[in-house]
């Protein structure tokens, strides 16, 4: 025999309902639901931020090896294609910077030297291009990255500027 839930005089005993547990079963389902899909959208939070930091501290990084480099050359040559640049320096020194896949290459060194190699990570669809121009008296050498963005395609362009020669560490003059 099945109960029924109630006793006599209509009064209802402590044993819920089939409705009230699937509303109960529901509700915890629901919760459960919530929590793993917070849960993931932390993490990938979490990493697309670590990926940012890295992005800019390599950014940084980049930036003071560039900049030194060109303040330390005396000329700056083109290379065979637009994803390749050379600053030569004294004693016939010279560092490349150029594109491969998703990193960006420097290779330097003197004659004699072990070479040094350092490869910077780029941002995923990041575009590299150089520009080279005159300012007066010096020659400015522009490291340009273009990023695009996930969402919406924002763009962001990063430009690195060193000018040609103007190390004045070694030359006595304290400017």
């Amino acid at each position: 025999m099945i109960a029924r839930g109630t006793h006599r005089g209509g009064k209802r005993s402590g044993v819920a309902s089939l409705i009230e547990v699937l509303a109960a079963m529901t509700i915890i389902a629901v919760l459960f639901g919530t929590t793993a899909s917070l849960t993931a959208l932390m993490f990938r939070l979490e990493r697309t931020g670590q990926d940012d930091l890295a992005a800019t501290i390599t950014g940084g990084t980049l930036a003071a090896d560039f900049r030194a480099d060109g303040h330390a050359a005396s000329g700056v040559e083109e290379g065979e294609d637009a994803e390749q640049i050379v600053l030569t320096g004294p004693g016939d020194r010279r560092t490349v910077y150029r594109r491969d896949g998703r990193s960006l290459i420097r290779e330097g060194g003197g004659p004699g030297e072990a070479g040094r190699r350092e490869s910077y990570r780029l941002r995923p669809r990041a575009t590299v291009r150089w520009e080279v121009r005159e300012a007066g008296a010096w020659r400015v050498v522009t490291l340009a990255i273009e990023e695009t963005g996930e969402v919406g395609g924002d763009r962001r362009v990063v430009r690195i500027d060193a000018t040609i020669g103007r190390d004045h560490r070694y030359g006595g003059d304290d400017s």
